[in-house]
């Protein structure tokens, strides 16, 4: 009787600790774990960003069509104006680009927000929006074909808005 304890005592304290192939599989569990989360962080944070520069875009647009009503062209328009003129805060640029600037196109009927510096999924993701204030998409100064095919991936874009 004795002995017969003795052995489960023995055995129970050999098998009580955890074996090196177990720790390294849940730390490889937990990598994964943290690489997709990151990875679904990254992707929120896209969104995001995109999703503020169509609202600061829509903005541009709105408050200059507002301060141009008056006059029905846009002749003069440029960021320095809206600033000057109260319809934008700030120079700064959108989150998508770089840089942004503002022209009259068309003798004034139009303008255009060109969006400078712009990546090649940005590039992709502002071609193929329908905003309902635009009335032409240009990537890289092209007309033709569908926007997106003219974006490029190597280098920055340029995204023109033109807006009515």
């Amino acid at each position: 009787m004795i002995k017969n304890n003795i052995s489960r005592f023995t055995s129970h304290t050999a098998e009580s600790g955890r074996s090196l192939i177990e720790v390294v599989g849940v730390m490889a569990l937990g990598a994964i774990m943290i690489a997709g989360t990151f990875q679904v962080y990254q992707s929120v944070q896209v969104r995001k960003d995109r999703m503020i520069a169509a609202e600061d875009l829509k903005d541009i647009a709105r408050n200059s069509r507002l301060l141009f009503a008056g006059k029905n062209n846009y002749t003069g328009i440029s960021v320095g104006y809206l600033i000057k003129m109260g319809a934008l805060k700030t120079g700064a640029a959108i989150s998508i680009a770089s840089e942004f600037d503002l022209f009259p196109e068309q003798e004034g009927s139009v303008f255009q927000i060109n969006l400078h510096g712009v990546s090649f999924a940005d590039c992709s993701w502002a071609a193929t929006q329908h905003f309902d204030w635009v009335t032409d998409i240009r990537i890289n100064d092209f007309y033709e074909g569908l926007p997106a095919e003219n974006c490029k991936r190597d280098e920055k874009n340029k995204v023109t808005f033109v807006v009515k």
